[in-house]
């Protein structure tokens, strides 16, 4: 198509991005280590701030990670009542 004039470009699929060197180049995808699954790749942001640049910093959380800074530091709730929600099947 570029022949014949049609601005035209490469058709990818999502395995092409990590394989892709200009992705590589800025550093798009960030390893980290997870807990339970290993080291697994983490987007980073399409755009670059000069003054915060933004990274991931930490694997994703596994289920209730932060159910105790959550429920008992945010909501203040007592630990007795963690305990009830949890015997009731409300919070894992």
């Amino acid at each position: 198509m570029s022949q014949a004039g049609v601005p035209a470009g490469v058709v990818q699929h999502g395995g092409d991005l990590f394989d892709d060197p200009q992705i590589k180049h800025r550093g798009h995808y960030v390893p980290l280590q997870h807990p339970e699954i290993g080291t697994q790749s983490y987007e980073s942001p399409s755009f670059r701030l000069s003054k915060t640049p933004g990274r991931p910093q930490r694997p994703a959380p596994l289920m209730g990670q932060h159910n105790d800074y959550v429920f008992k530091e945010l909501l203040g709730l007592s630990g007795k009542e963690m305990e009830d929600l949890m015997e009731a099947g409300i919070v894992a």
